[in-house]
């Protein structure tokens, strides 16, 4: 489809779909991979690839390009990890054997997720707007319990003077 519009437009491009098909993918890929490289906020100088921003702009939110969330197969691992070293323990009178065939520790070892500077200013702007947002309620408390003292003296003023002429009376 698209080589054939490619063709009605200039005679001498002369492509197949599936070379179409192709360029599409590797443009999508170096997108990816540059994507992945500039959200790492490394510090690195920001990766662009060819028409980065056209295929930024027509895949940048899509599903398949950035997904929702990542499935993650370690804990699936880490249980099979432990049900296979308690039962190699159990044959072979010691886990450490079984566990160094398969890949698995018995100790499993998790690196610690450093943080984005991006991630870091997001909390802080939080932190800000939260104790922002506290401060703006304890004023408004403060305002109101002033408004209800004045009333409560207001409505005391009111109830003497109306006491004063009803003895009047």
């Amino acid at each position: 489809m698209i080589a054939s519009k490619l063709k009605k437009n200039n005679s001498l491009w002369d492509y197949t779909g599936q070379q179409c098909e192709d360029k599409f993918k590797d443009l999508r890929k170096h997108y990816v991979k540059a994507r992945d490289q500039n959200e790492k906020g490394s510090g690195l100088p920001v990766v662009t690839c060819k028409f980065y921003n056209e295929v930024d702009e027509a895949l940048g939110d899509k599903p398949a390009v950035k997904p929702v969330s990542i499935a993650s197969t370690l804990k699936k691992r880490n249980q099979l990890c432990t049900q296979y070293s308690s039962s190699a323990a159990s044959v072979l009178g010691s886990s450490s054997e079984g566990d160094s065939e398969h890949g698995c520790n018995s100790a499993p070892k998790f690196k610690k997720n450093k943080k984005s500077a991006t991630e870091k200013n997001i909390e802080k702007l939080l932190t800000i707007r939260t104790e922002e947002s506290k401060k703006k309620k304890e004023a408004q408390q403060k305002r109101h319990t002033e408004r209800m003292e004045r009333q409560d003296r207001a409505i005391e003023v009111y109830r003497s003077a109306m006491n004063r002429l009803l003895k009047k009376l």
